[in-house]
C-alpha cells in the first residue's frame, strides 16, 4: 500500500498531522515508515495524544526528532449537532493557524527541512520548503441546513490547498471510499490520489490464543466529549452479555488495561495486536472516521458503523459506505491481495498449475464472503457459476456455497459435487467444510464412500478429510470406513498425507482400532510411518502410547 506514496524532494522531511482524534496521526504512520525506508531523515511534529501515539507506534524506527507543534484544537458538543461547537472555535483558529505557520517556518529554517508534509494542518506550509497537504475531504460536507454554504467552504478550502505545492488524497482514484468528499467535484490542479493509508496494511497480525480473542471488538475514537459518550454507550450495550468484548479506547497516553466481567478496556493497542483482534472478531463496532474506514478497507473486514452525532463527514461516510457495493467480487479480492503473502503461499502450494495465487489471507476471504452474501445474493450466485482464475476465487466460491445454501442440505450437497471439480490443491480442499454436514452425518456417508472411489486426487482427499471430521468421534465412529481409508492405494502425495492425517486423528479418538489398523499390514510403509509420525507429534497422545506406536514403524 505504501508503494503508492510519491517521491518527495530532498532528504529532510517534517511530517505534522492534525490533532483531532488519532486518525490524522495514524494515517501518517505508513508514510513515515516508507520515507525512513527510502533513506529520508524524518522529523515528526505533533501534539497531545497524537504525539504519544506516534512515539509509541514508531518505536524502533529511525526518527530524527519528535517535536511538539501546537495547532488548532476542537471539542465537540454533547448533543446531536456539532455546528455550533465548530463556529465557536473559528475565531481562535484563525490566530492559531497563523502561529502554526510561523512555527513551521522557524522549524524549516532551523532544521534545514526540504519537505513539509501536513495532514490537514491548514498552516503547515512554507515557501522555503516543498509543502504537501494531505486530505480526503477536498469537499467539506456541511449539515443539511447549511448545504447552501458548501460551495463557499469548498472555495476557501481550495485556496488553502493551493498554498501547498502538492495535495495528496488518501484514496483510490477508481472505486474509492471517500465518495463525494474527493470524487464529486473537479479537483485543484495540485491534487493527486495516492491510495488509502492504513497502519494495519503492512504489518503481520500477532498470534493470539483463543482465550485472548474477543467476540466483539469496539474501536473508540474522536474528540471529547463524544469519545467518552460513545465508549459509555458501547459498555452499556455489551455489559453482561455471554461474549467477550474488547474496547480499544483510543487513549495512548494511558497504560492501564481494565477488565470488568465480559468487557476488557484497553487504552491502546499496537497495530499488530489490533489487526489480529479485528481479523478474528465476530463483530466490530466503530465510528465512521475516515482513518478507521481505511483500516477496515485495508484488511477486508466490515463493521457496525456509528457516526459521531452531527459530524457531517462521518454521517455521510456511514451512509455512503454502508450502501456502497465495492465492485466486482474478483476486483474486491484483488484489492486485498498481498504480493509478499502470495510468494509465501506459492511455496506452500508448489504444484498449482491451473489457478494463479494472488495472496489474499483466509480471514479476509471469509469476511468478504460474509459481506457479499449479505449485500447481494444474486451477485454471489452469479459468481459461483463463473470460471475462476485464482485459488482465492475458488476459496470464495466454497465459502459462498455455505453462505447462500447453508440451511438446505440437498442444495449444499448439489453445489459441493460441482465444486469438487474445481479443487486443484490441498489448500482449497481442506478449507471447504460445510457446517451442515455435522447435522446430517448419515446422509453424507454415501457421498464420502463415492468420493473415496473417485479417480481425482482432491476428490479423494476431500472424502478422507470429511471422514476425519465426521466419523472418528463418539457414536459416529465407523470401523469399516477406517479400514476403507487405510487400504487406499495411491502414489499421490496429497492422498497419502490425507490418509496419514486421518490415521493420526484416529489414534487420538479411537486408539485401539487405530493401532490394530496400523499393525494390520493393509497400509503401505510410507503412509503407515507418516501416520505414526504425525500421531507422535500430537500433545493429545500420551508418551506411553507414542512408545507403542514407535514399535509399529517399519524401517525403509
Amino acid at each position: 500500500m505504501t508503494n503508492n506514496i510519491p517521491d518527495i524532494k530532498g532528504d529532510r522531511v517534517l511530517v505534522c498531522p492534525l490533532n483531532w482524534g488519532l486518525g490524522h496521526a495514524s494515517r501518517c504512520i505508513p508514510i513515515i515508515k516508507e520515507l525512513v525506508k527510502r533513506g529520508k531523515k524524518v522529523l515528526v511534529g505533533a501534539e497531545g495524544a497524537s504525539l504519544v501515539l506516534l512515539i509509541k507506534e514508531l518505536q524502533g524506527i529511525d526518527i530524527e526528532r519528535f517535536i511538539e507543534i501546537n495547532g488548532i484544537s476542537l471539542r465537540y458538543s454533547k448533543g446531536n449537532s456539532q455546528t455550533l461547537a465548530i463556529v465557536k472555535h473559528l475565531p481562535g483558529w484563525l490566530g492559531k493557524i497563523t502561529d502554526e505557520h510561523k512555527e513551521i517556518e522557524k522549524i524549516v529554517e532551523e532544521r534545514d527541512i526540504d519537505t513539509v508534509i501536513s495532514n490537514n494542518r491548514f498552516g503547515a506550509w512554507c515557501r522555503k520548503a516543498h509543502s504537501i497537504y494531505i486530505t480526503h475531504q477536498v469537499m467539506i460536507k456541511t449539515p443539511k441546513g447549511f448545504r447552501w454554504a458548501e460551495p463557499t467552504i469548498r472555495w476557501i478550502h481550495g485556496r488553502i490547498i493551493r498554498k501547498y505545492d502538492e495535495c495528496w488524497i488518501p484514496d483510490r482514484e477508481q472505486d474509492g471510499i471517500s465518495g463525494d468528499l474527493s470524487h464529486k467535484h473537479k479537483l485543484p490542479g495540485n491534487c493527486k490520489f495516492i491510495g488509502t493509508l492504513s497502519r494495519l496494511a503492512d504489518v503481520e497480525p500477532c498470534v493470539i490464543s483463543p482465550d485472548e480473542q474477543a467476540d466483539t471488538v469496539a474501536i473508540i475514537s474522536g474528540p471529547e466529549p463524544q469519545r467518552s459518550i460513545f465508549e459509555k454507550e458501547v459498555i452499556d450495550s455489551q455489559k453482561g452479555r455471554n461474549e467477550k468484548t474488547l474496547i480499544i479506547r483510543g487513549l495512548p497516553q494511558n497504560s492501564e488495561t481494565q477488565t470488568d466481567g465480559n468487557i476488557t478496556l484497553a487504552p491502546h493497542m499496537d497495530a499488530a495486536a489490533i489487526k489480529a483482534q479485528l481479523l478474528g472478531a465476530k463483530r466490530i463496532i466503530c465510528r465512521s472516521g475516515y482513518s478507521t474506514m481505511m483500516d477496515l478497507d485495508a484488511i477486508g473486514v466490515s463493521a457496525e458503523i456509528c457516526p459521531t452525532p452531527g459530524q457531517s463527514e462521518q454521517e455521510y461516510l456511514a451512509e455512503y459506505l454502508t450502501g456502497k457495493k465495492m465492485g466486482k467480487i474478483e476486483d474486491r479480492l484483488k484489492d486485498l491481495a498481498d504480493e509478499k503473502y502470495a510468494e509465501f503461499a506459492k511455496a506452500l502450494i508448489p504444484n498449482e498449475e491451473k489457478y494463479a495465487i494472488s495472496g489474499v489471507r483466509m480471514p479476509m476471504i471469509r469476511n468478504l464472503a460474509k459481506e457479499i452474501a449479505k449485500e447481494d445474493a444474486s451477485e454471489a450466485k452469479a459468481f459461483i457459476r463463473k470460471q475462476h482464475k485464482t485459488i482465492e476465487e475458488n476459496m470464495m466460491h466454497g465459502m459462498l456455497i455455505e453462505r447462500l445454501f447453508g440451511k438446505d442440505f440437498d442444495a449444499v450437497m448439489k453445489e459441493t459435487e460441482k465444486f469438487l471439480h474445481l479443487i486443484t490443491n490441498w489448500s482449497v480442499c481442506d478449507t471447504y467444510n460445510p457446517k451442515i454436514f455435522l447435522k446430517h452425518k448419515d446422509k453424507v456417508k454415501p457421498f464420502v464412500m463415492k468420493w473415496l472411489s473417485s479417480d481425482k486426487t482432491y476428490t479423494i482427499r476431500f472424502g478422507i478429510v470429511t471422514a476425519m471430521r465426521l466419523y472418528l468421534k463418539d457414536d459416529a465412529f465407523d470401523k469399516v470406513l477406517m479400514l476403507r481409508i487405510a487400504s487406499i492405494k495411491s502414489d499421490e502425495y496429497y492422498i497419502k498425507m490425507a490418509i496419514a492425517w486421518y490415521m493420526s486423528y484416529a489414534v487420538i479418538f479411537q486408539y485401539d482400532e487405530a493401532k490394530k489398523t496400523l499393525a494390520s499390514g493393509i497400509m503401505d510403509t510410507w503412509t503407515r510411518n507418516k501416520s505414526i509420525q504425525k500421531a507422535k507429534e500430537s500433545y493429545r497422545v500420551s508418551d506411553e502410547r507414542k512408545k507403542e506406536l514407535e514399535g509399529l514403524k517399519t524401517k525403509v
